[in-house]
């Protein structure tokens, strides 16, 4: 029975060790503990500042908007008349090479001036991208004197040249023909 007693005792012992352990082990969990929720508090502070400042941003940000929204209306209301104002100051004044052509006795004036448009293109207001797209479709491709002759047969007198600008506005794809010359077509 001795020999139960002596290896009761370092039992205890060794129990003993393993409470000390395990305070210092508490312990240090619940400093480490507080130390988290200390950390915890402070980001909620820390949150709750910056949706404040979040807050204020989104309002700052809606006036400014506000204030370019305005300023976009004031300047579409300005622009028009500026527009207006240049053509309608550079409309009367005709350049000398104009004068000289009108002045000629080449008898194609009468007919430029009657084909000019109000906003001082010679091409007619009844020559639109859509009118491009369908003569190409009926064409298939051709060429941009190919649909200007077309055009002008039906009536409405437009140059190749003013084509090539339209066709490309109307989305029409552009290739070179086998003579260099560009070939339209939609697909």
């Amino acid at each position: 029975m001795a020999r139960v007693r002596a290896s009761s005792t370092p039992a205890r012992r060794k129990r003993a060790v393993n409470v000390e352990t395990m305070r210092r082990a508490a312990d240090d969990f619940l400093s480490q503990f507080e130390s988290l929720a200390a950390e915890v508090i402070t980001l909620r502070r820390s949150l709750a500042e910056a949706q404040g400042e979040n807050s204020a941003l989104r309002a700052e940000l809606g006036e400014a908007v506000t204030l370019f929204r305005q300023a976009q209306a004031s300047v579409a209301r300005v622009e028009p008349a500026k527009r207006a104002r240049g053509r309608a100051s550079a409309a009367p004044r005709e350049s000398s090479r104009a004068r000289a052509r009108s002045a000629s006795s080449n008898g194609d004036s009468g007919a430029r001036a009657a084909r000019a448009s109000r906003n001082g293109r010679a091409t007619p207001e009844s020559v639109t991208p859509a009118v491009v797209r369908a003569v190409i479709g009926k064409l298939g491709s051709a060429t941009a004197g190919e649909i200007a002759a077309q055009i002008s047969t039906a009536g409405a007198p437009v140059s190749g040249r003013a084509i090539r600008h339209i066709a490309r506005g109307a989305g029409a794809i552009m290739r070179p023909g086998d003579d260099g010359r560009m070939v339209y077509s939609l697909s």
